[in-house]
């Protein structure tokens, strides 16, 4: 399913993105720029509880209601709240996007913060922290976020601290909230068949503008060679190898997706094969590249026997070696199979809608084609330049079962 994007500032300096398709099915997405990012010690966590309270009740409707109306609608509603992000989101019929709409506005933009829905929220909140803390992967990128970004505002997860979660009140959800919640700094996106969706939410949005916020962008000073190693409840040995990369405007990001690419999917180079099929070390191995305006990483995650992982290290290093020589024949591979998965996000309208915000959210004008056009210009030289500025500086963490 082919789509077009149109993108505009509407009412209230408000940006608009509409991924405009033939389905009948829409999706109305409403991000505020707001994460654990524009957070300080005492409000670490905040952005994501107000993202819980929005759902709980407005000044017109109860929770309860709320979701019973988005059930007769034959609909659904989700929200997530990122570092940088809080988004909003509402899934239904075509035939009712109206009333989809006005719902999802209505939660947005007139919050009650009920005192007793905050209490009644604060344990749901409570045990989502309590349940990241069994999970070997939240374990972990929070530790590889304090290293990797370490004195900057990048180096907090959404989720918070007990302590804040369990003291917040009703003043400081609202005081954040009337900080944060303007129309200058939202997007909004309709994806479906619908004829000029924009003029819906101009009659419907209310929310006024106000001066932007200057968010201070310090940059990250990764340095030299780190490790970790933390002892939790896990049965499996969890063992991720991170690299200090670059942001998201940076001349090598580029050379980072190739790379991240090559590690995955290369037919001469790949870790899956290498690390799994040649030497049997373990089920999966994957790598993953994570981008912000500041500055990133590269990380290569598994799980392991606690005795083979110095064996498993200096594998991934030989594999990594391999990149300083790639053939053209397979940087040319690579480069074709890129290619061809960019040239197909017009028929997949959730992940161009994906890429259009991701570039709204960084301030880049930038295309697909545009990001094809760098890709095809990288050059094995341009390779081997990355893996020997980057790959000397990295961070090892390891997370044990408690028995070891």
């Amino acid at each position: 399913m082919k789509s077009e994007v149109i993108k505009k500032t509407i009412k209230n300096n408000l940006r608009f993105v509409h991924v405009k398709n033939k389905s009948n099915n829409i999706v109305i997405n409403l991000y505020v720029k707001v994460g654990s990012f524009d957070e300080t010690e005492n409000t670490r966590g905040i952005s994501h509880f107000i993202e819980h309270m929005l759902w709980q009740g407005t000044k017109n409707h109860t929770g309860f209601e709320i979701r019973q109306k988005i059930k007769d609608l034959d609909a659904t509603y989700n929200a997530y709240t990122s570092i940088k992000r809080t988004c909003y989101s509402i899934f239904g019929p075509k035939r009712h996007y109206e009333k989809l709409l006005k719902i999802l506005l209505d939660v947005v933009q007139n919050p009650s913060f009920d005192k007793a829905e905050i209490e009644r929220e604060r344990n749901v909140i409570l045990d989502e922290y309590k349940r990241g803390l069994d999970d070997p992967k939240v374990i972990l990128d929070k530790k590889i976020h304090s290293f990797i970004f370490k004195d900057t505002n990048l180096s907090y997860l959404p989720i918070g601290t007990f302590e804040n979660i369990s003291s917040f009140i009703r003043e400081d959800l609202v005081s954040f909230y009337e900080k944060h919640y303007f129309s200058n700094n939202m997007i909004i996106s309709v994806t479906g068949n619908l004829e000029e969706p924009e003029k819906l939410i101009e009659k419907y949005f209310t929310l006024e503008e106000k001066e932007p916020i200057k968010r201070e962008l310090k940059i990250p000073t990764f340095k030299g060679i780190h490790q970790f190693s933390l002892s939790e409840g896990v049965l499996a040995t969890h063992f991720g190898l991170v690299f200090k990369a670059v942001n998201y405007f940076d001349k090598d990001y580029p050379v980072f997706e190739i790379i991240d690419y090559l590690l995955d999917f290369g037919k001469e180079i790949n870790l899956l094969e290498s690390i799994r099929q040649n030497l049997g070390l373990t089920y999966h191995i994957n790598t993953i590249q994570t981008t912000y305006q500041e500055s990133g990483y590269l990380s290569i995650n598994t799980t392991i026997e606690p005795s083979k992982i110095d064996f498993l290290k200096e594998s991934i290093f030989k594999e990594l070696e391999k990149l300083k020589t790639v053939s053209k024949k397979e940087l040319n591979y690579v480069k074709r199979k890129m290619k061809k998965n960019y040239n197909s996000i017009k028929k997949y309208p959730f992940i161009l809608e994906s890429l259009v915000i991701n570039n709204e959210l960084f301030g880049s004008e930038e295309s697909y084609k545009k990001r094809l056009e760098l890709i095809e210009k990288v050059s094995s030289e341009d390779i081997k330049r990355v893996c020997d500025t980057y790959f000397n500086d990295y961070l090892v963490g390891v997370i044990y079962p408690k028995e070891v």
